[in-house]
């Protein structure tokens, strides 16, 4: 625990993200406080800050079990107003070359240098972004597939395997030898 004026701070470990009331509370083992209390006696606390929270987007990204956070507590020793923090960038995990060298593959994405990229780098190596300054979003899977809508709507796919459009019953697909089936309609080709 860190005490600064009224406010604590304590180191912590998820125990639950599995909220009852769906307010993206999580319940938490606080270290070494309580490092042998029950698990159904552990208190819950409420997000402090959510990534990308503001009055213009918002998104939600609950801890994973087994995740470390800081809690801040306002009123201890009643443990009753507990608030928690996320973010690797808070204990220096995480470093923005990670992303940089992963999203290296999409080479449409023509600008990825800091801070102009809002991104989400998953456990398992997926990354959602977002350029914001052209606007370009897109999505880059761990399997060296992506995709990217860029700033003028423009959709710009790369797949290491099948390619596959459907519109009602309609269907496009497209094999990585450049083969294409079009299935329940017919070719016309647009002037």
């Amino acid at each position: 625990m860190i005490k600064s004026s009224s406010i604590h701070w304590f180191n912590a470990i998820v125990e639950s993200n599995n909220d009852p009331d769906v307010q993206g509370k999580v319940q938490v083992r606080l270290l070494p406080d309580f490092k042998d209390v029950d698990s159904s006696l552990l208190p819950w606390v409420l997000p402090f800050h959510t990534q990308g929270m503001s009055k213009e987007s918002f998104s939600f990204h609950p801890p994973q079990v087994n995740d470390e956070v800081w809690v801040i507590y306002l009123d201890v020793p009643f443990f009753r107003e507990g608030y928690y923090f996320t973010g690797q960038f808070l204990r220096g995990f995480f470093s923005y070359g990670t992303v940089k060298n992963v999203l290296s593959a999409v080479t449409e994405l023509s600008d990825s240098t800091y801070p102009k990229l809002a991104f989400e780098l998953f456990p398992n190596g997926n990354v959602v972004f977002h350029h914001l300054v052209n606007g370009d979003i897109g999505v880059y899977h761990k399997s060296g597939t992506y995709t990217i809508i860029d700033q003028n709507g423009n959709v710009k796919m790369n797949s290491v395997g099948t390619i596959t459009l459907t519109a009602g019953s309609s269907s496009i697909v497209m094999n990585q030898s450049g083969e294409v089936d079009i299935n329940g309609g017919n070719l016309k080709v647009l002037a």
